[in-house]
């Protein structure tokens, strides 16, 4: 069994195999790979200009960089089986992950400030030791 198909045969995971499996034919439709042997003959301006291409189809970033991660772990193990001498994907620039910062609605310190005091406005105003916890893990405004 040549060592691309043991690769393949080796991945569990129903969704990593379906997402690995599709990340690999489009490699193999881009770059006219026919039988598994042909990896052997990649070079990293293929890997660089399926990532290219990729891009112009309008692919994000994080489905461009997965897509390099599942030939990039082809490759590894086609170098641990010794049936390359490297991995072309190595050292390939991948696009920048979104930080997811800003993306989702967070409220303030002085928002989260108000929510700890509203208890207190009530006939009762003491601090439970949770509140006092709570208030303490908040930046003084």
């Amino acid at each position: 069994m040549p060592p691309e198909v043991e690769w393949f045969a080796n991945i569990s995971n129903a969704h990593t195999r379906r997402a690995y499996e599709n990340a690999v034919k489009d490699f193999m439709q881009f770059t006219g790979i026919v039988r598994p042997e042909e990896f052997r003959t990649v070079t990293r301006a293929h890997i660089i200009a399926w990532r290219e291409d990729l891009a112009r189809r309008g692919l994000g970033g994080a489905t461009i960089r997965h897509r390099l991660a599942s030939l990039a772990s082809l490759f590894e193990y086609l170098c641990e089986k010794n049936a390359v001498t490297h991995n072309p994907v190595k050292g390939v620039e991948r696009p920048k992950s979104e930080s997811g910062e800003g993306k989702t609605p967070a409220i303030g310190d002085h928002q989260a400030r108000d929510l700890l005091a509203a208890p207190e406005a009530g006939p009762a105003p003491r601090t439970s030791p949770q509140q006092s916890q709570r208030k303490s893990i908040l930046p003084s405004p």
